[in-house]
């Protein structure tokens, strides 16, 4: 199941009069994977939850419960805290992806 999501951005913060911004998942088409539990693209993965199902304490997406893999997904939505990564994360994300595509 594919579905095209928009840049999605972590709340931005003021530090010494300038605003901080960061991009937590890139504009792109992600995939449904076949037990429906996450969604995948070339910039990572994220957490699926179908509605009615408790949803993690971090960001994910909300899918409709008619949700299967190889289908166009109609109706999903970012949910959860926009707070920005610690770099840790950001650099463990990078490398995951990398060692990922070989």
């Amino acid at each position: 199941m594919t579905w095209h999501c928009n840049d999605v951005w972590a709340t931005t913060e003021e530090f010494d009069g300038n605003s901080v911004r960061q991009l937590l998942v890139p504009d792109g088409d992600l995939e449904l994977s076949e037990d429906a539990t996450n969604l995948s693209g070339t910039s990572g993965t994220w957490a699926a939850v179908r509605v009615g199902q408790q949803a993690p304490a971090r960001l994910h997406v909300r899918i409709p419960l008619a949700a299967r893999a190889g289908e166009r997904l109609h109706g999903a939505r970012w949910e959860g805290p926009r707070d920005r990564l610690p770099h840790e994360d950001v650099l463990a994300s990078y490398f995951d992806l990398k060692n990922s595509l070989g």
